[in-house]
């Protein structure tokens, strides 16, 4: 890693959505399931070996990598399949945005709203604000974007260390390209890269970094399991629900869907929700407690972001 490298380029200040798709809701149970001591993708499907240098884009990098990975799972190209990390670092922010770095879960939010620009489209890289300000000259990127688009993303943020761990190893092996992920203080500051794989031996995930291949073996290192701070799994499937008696046309599917994915509410079996039929006290009384406490996480995760800035705070007046 050369001396001027950058490490911070995604801001963790933000706090999770409330609608927050729940794992297991679309991958299924990991309960039961037994996995290799040690696993990792195949590298053709990590993407190309970023390096961004002294900009402050290793969200943009990683976000990149993984796009590129699921292009060739899902279409099986090898050729030109490397995706535009200046046109990410550019476009996945809300307009008011110019600052450097990225916030995970508002620039996914985008992919699924935008999509994605191969390199060979846009191959400009440089530091907000001026990366905003050139993106805005090419607003036929966006168009050519709407091609590649993610169907969503969800969180493997458990509070379970086992169940987050049986996640994101399901996750690696079913899609088999790399789940984005943020350590906050394993590289001296936050920090974004694709885990890979898994060593279950030295308790570490393998994963790819954005630094070049003068970082680790070429590019490719191995880190704590207990150094990761969120891990977002991209879904590049249509989300389907289970339901038979919810059709895609019933004025609350959407709204069905949502609080199924969140897991908020569940089916009266396997493969139905009755729609029409009305709630019980016992049936509001779960649900009620089901919103309250996914709001209580997103509080939760509200208040370790204070914490996290008032340590900050106090590390900085110390120095």
């Amino acid at each position: 890693m050369s001396t001027n490298q950058v490490n911070y380029g995604v801001n963790t200040e933000s706090v999770l959505p409330i609608r927050l798709y729940d794992y297991e809701k679309i991958y299924g149970s990991t309960s039961g399931l037994v996995f290799p001591l040690y696993y990792k993708i195949p590298d053709e499907n990590t993407g190309t070996l970023k390096d961004q240098g002294h900009w402050q884009t290793c969200a943009a990098c990683t976000i990149a990598a993984v796009a590129e990975g699921i292009y060739h799972v899902t279409t099986g190209e090898t050729s030109d399949t490397e995706m535009s990390e200046g046109f990410v670092y550019g476009s996945f922010r809300d307009d008011s945005s110019t600052c450097s770095g990225m916030t995970l879960s508002i620039a996914l939010n985008y992919w699924t709203k935008i999509g994605m620009v191969k390199k060979s489209y846009f191959d400009i890289v440089t530091e907000m604000p001026e990366m905003k300000e050139i993106i805005k000259k090419y607003p036929e990127l966006i168009e050519i974007a709407s091609k590649i688009k993610i169907d969503g993303y969800c969180a493997i943020n458990y509070a379970d260390r086992d169940k987050r761990d049986a996640c994101i190893k399901k996750a690696l092996m079913e899609n088999q390209y790399g789940i984005i992920a943020v350590s906050k203080h394993a590289f001296g500051n936050p920090h974004c890269f694709q885990i890979v794989g898994w060593d279950d031996k030295k308790d570490k995930y393998l994963f790819k970094n954005s630094y070049g291949e003068a970082y680790g073996e070429k590019g490719f290192s191995a880190i704590s399991k207990d150094s990761i701070n969120e891990a977002y799994v991209i879904i590049s499937k249509p989300i389907e629900l289970p339901f038979e008696d919810v059709d895609k046309n019933h004025w609350a599917y959407k709204y069905i869907k949502n609080m199924y994915l969140n897991g908020i509410m569940s089916g009266t079996s396997s493969n139905t929700f009755e729609p029409n039929k009305p709630l019980t006290r016992a049936e509001a009384a779960t649900l009620f407690y089901r919103v309250v406490k996914t709001i209580d996480e997103r509080f939760g995760i509200l208040n370790n972001v204070i914490n996290d800035k008032l340590d900050l705070a106090k590390s900085r007046k110390e120095l």
